[in-house]
């Protein structure tokens, strides 16, 4: 039994090889079986009480997951610290009666992949963690064309300022990496959803790869440990060293990633993987990777698959303004799409044009946006179409509409504008 709730919800730390974990995973994953699983397999829950970061309204929180999720869920949706209560571990398959005794505004489940397929016959959303990746194989160009004007500004600051870097392969200096820089970060930056990689993770990493140093002056600023595959780069993790505070107000985490992205280059390597992240748009992790032009695609790795599900409770101020403040992705099990709120607005292609470049990421097959109107039934469906013209009463794709059910059932006298935007209206509004 112990095996059973630690292959499901943590497989990296199951003593087999990784084939034999995938193939464990994958059997699992089947439908006659997962629901099987959420009858012996428990999750940690917890009730996360607190006021709306936006308006100040109270929003209850049920959340199945672990303690430092429970931070991080805080941090992001809440403006002053909640109140986080335990209530103990519970199976998955009690879910139902669970989120009843709860009155919960909304439901959040962190979950390995298996269960996807049955939170999603409960009704949620499927939000998954993805993997976002750099496409370095153009000219240098049309890669700085793609970067943020605040990385562009990075830039400039760390040419001004004359960073240097250099490689080693040295194991001893692993040690260096992790405790003078690594760690410092982590705790620094995530607090108390800080997940910090154990010293032997980060050492079967560096066999594959390297240490990337940048020095300001002779002086050790910031560090990257860097993993080396058959057809890309992985940028593992950074540091800024002992976690000063004025090696990141001059961009020491970015001198990394700079110099990571030059020395790819120069060994000939055309893409750089910038590892996972949450499916929130607006979570500060997502948004940096972004901002240095990265694509987002759906993690294919089996053992560190997860996923957030999503069920909304009731149509109240707390759970609209939720969704308006926190744009996200979720998926149909066969691609991604970006999902943004807007709460009484007919968008002009101005504002559509705005939407776009602060939330669509290649990768994604397209971005809904859904603009709430009056308590009636009267809403259109809009589409932006590849030339940027808006078209009346388009049908959506058969994905969308299935993914948007909920707000049908969620708030059935609430009418909208949906508008889609794919990579093809780039041109209209970039």
């Amino acid at each position: 039994m112990k095996f059973i709730n630690t292959i499901c919800s943590n497989p990296e730390k199951v003593m087999l090889p990784d084939i034999l974990k995938i193939v464990v995973l994958h059997v699992m994953r089947a439908r006659f079986l997962s629901g099987l699983l959420t009858r012996i397999c428990f999750s940690q829950v917890f009730v996360i009480r607190g006021k709306k970061k936006a308006t100040n309204s109270e929003l209850v929180t049920l959340l199945f997951g672990d303690e430092k999720m429970a931070y991080y869920l805080s941090k992001l949706l809440y403006s002053r610290d909640p109140t986080i209560q335990a209530l103990g571990e519970k199976p998955i398959s009690k879910i139902s009666s669970i989120i009843a005794d709860a009155r919960a505004d909304i439901v959040l489940v962190h979950a390995h992949t298996i269960f996807s397929g049955f939170l999603s016959r409960k009704g949620f959303l499927i939000l998954p963690i993805v993997r976002q990746t750099l496409d370095i194989s153009g000219s240098w160009d049309a890669f700085y064309r793609r970067l943020s004007r605040g990385r562009r500004r990075d830039i400039l600051k760390i040419k001004r300022l004359g960073y240097t870097f250099e490689t080693t392969n040295e194991p001893k200096r692993l040690s260096f990496f992790y405790y003078k820089m690594y760690l410092p970060h982590i705790l620094k930056r995530h607090r108390e959803s800080a997940k910090p990689s154990a010293f032997y993770e980060l050492k079967k990493c560096f066999r594959n790869g390297g240490l990337l140093f940048v020095k300001l002056k002779g002086k050790f600023v910031s560090g990257l440990l860097y993993g080396v595959y058959k057809n890309y780069v992985s940028n593992i993790c950074s540091g800024i060293y002992e976690g000063k505070d004025e090696y990141y107000a001059k961009s020491g985490v970015q001198a990394a990633r700079y110099f990571l992205i030059h020395w790819s280059r120069q060994q000939g390597h055309k893409e750089i993987d910038h590892a996972l992240s949450n499916p929130f748009m607006n979570d500060g992790v997502f948004t940096y990777k972004r901002e240095w032009g990265t694509k987002v695609r759906l993690n294919k790795d089996m053992i560190r698959s997860s996923v957030y599900a999503l069920r909304l409770c009731n149509s109240g101020n707390s759970v609209m303004e939720f969704l308006t403040d926190n744009p996200f992705i979720f998926t149909d099990f066969k691609s991604l799409r970006g999902l943004v709120f807007l709460n009484s607005e007919r968008l002009t292609e101005g504002k559509l044009g705005n939407l776009y470049r602060l939330f669509y990421t290649p990768g994604l097959s397209d971005l809904v946006v859904v603009s709430f109107l009056t308590n009636n039934a009267s809403g259109s469906v809009f589409k932006v179409s590849p030339e940027g013209r808006i078209l009346e009463k388009h049908s959506l794709a058969k994905g969308v509409s299935h993914s948007l059910n909920f707000l049908t059932k969620l708030a059935p006298n609430i009418s909208c504008n949906i508008y889609l935007m794919d990579a093809c209206s780039e041109d209209k509004f970039v």
